[in-house]
């Protein structure tokens, strides 16, 4: 019984690991290509874009092969691109993201959807690849809670 609480146990600290966005993953997915034409693409259509994803169920997902996306990861707008989470990030915009392949790409491509406001508003083109296999590398680094603490329950 020990033991299985034990493996229970790590396994926990596993997915936990990778929704935190601590480790490397890989798993099916899609890559996403956004270029841009005639216009900047506004931070607001790639952050609808994000969620949209999260919400089809992404489990993982990476710009430009070097920024992991976390929770609490924060877009601006920046001279020369846009900034994720204090970085730099330059178009082409590159969305590797792990889960459902077919599920994450229509939830880019329904009506007024992500890929429509991204071509529409933005004037970019999107590409959309549904992947057996995305890799995702880069990780980030563990925030410490500024103000929350453990609580001593009821």
């Amino acid at each position: 019984d020990l033991l299985a609480r034990l493996d229970e146990a790590e396994q926990r600290v596993r997915t936990l690991n990778i929704i935190a966005g601590l480790v490397p993953v890989t798993g099916p997915g899609v890559r996403v290509t956004i270029t841009e034409s005639s216009s900047r693409v506004n931070v607001g259509s790639l952050l609808d874009t994000v969620q949209e994803l999260r919400t089809a169920g992404a489990e993982a997902m990476e710009f430009n092969d070097s920024i992991r996306l976390g929770a609490d990861s924060s877009f601006d707008s920046a001279v020369g691109g846009i900034e994720l989470d204090g970085q730099l990030l330059e178009p082409p915009y590159v969305l590797e993201v792990i889960g459902d392949p077919h599920v994450l790409s229509t939830a880019l491509s329904f009506s007024t959807g992500p890929i429509e406001t991204l071509e529409t508003y933005d004037g970019a083109s999107v590409e959309v690849e549904e992947l057996e296999a995305v890799q995702i590398t880069s990780v980030r680094e563990p925030s410490r809670p500024e103000y929350a603490e453990f609580g001593t329950g009821q």
